[in-house]
């Protein structure tokens, strides 16, 4: 079975000059393509968003399981350097590049002093209609997002992906 955000990345990377590789498919979190991966040898997990019909904006999980089998968040010191979340609704496609520091400070990756989350939500640019909370939380992701349905800003992308 071939993943739509790996079809994504590989046409996206092909025309960069970049390389990509998967090196395991999560256990986990498969219907949202739970994959590790590098990125010009970038440690990164990945993950497809979800669109959901009752909120704004796309849903993405982001756990583990602990010895007991007990999912919990991801814990900053065993994450990798980025998270990227790929966007595929119909004709708009998109990728979060977020660091593992900012899902840090979101409360997103777990350490000593922060639980961390399991899942969170991703406003892409185009979502808009969005209640206080969720323009926040856009407003601090926009920086980490690359609009990729139609004029792709490589220097962007670069940047984000760590190259320059």
């Amino acid at each position: 079975m071939t993943f739509k955000s790996v079809q994504l990345m590989e046409d996206l990377v092909r025309n960069l000059n970049i390389n990509f590789e998967i090196y395991a498919n999560e256990k986990w979190n498969k219907e949202y393509e739970a994959l590790d991966l590098s990125i010009n040898h970038i440690k990164c997990k990945s993950r497809l968003a979800k669109k959901t019909n009752k909120k704004q904006g796309y849903f993405v999980t982001l756990w583990t399981k602990d010895s007991m089998s007990v999912n919990q968040p991801f814990e900053y010191a065993n994450f990798p350097e980025k998270l990227i979340v790929n966007v595929i609704d119909k004709d708009k496609l998109g990728q979060f590049i977020f660091p593992k520091d900012e899902l840090l400070k979101r409360e997103i990756l777990s350490n000593h002093f922060k639980k961390g989350k399991m899942a969170f939500r991703v406003y892409p640019s185009w979502v808009t209609h969005l209640n206080s909370t969720a323009l926040k939380t856009q407003a601090w992701q926009s920086k980490y997002f690359i609009d990729l349905t139609e004029n792709i800003d490589k220097q962007t992308i670069l940047r984000l992906y760590g190259e320059i």
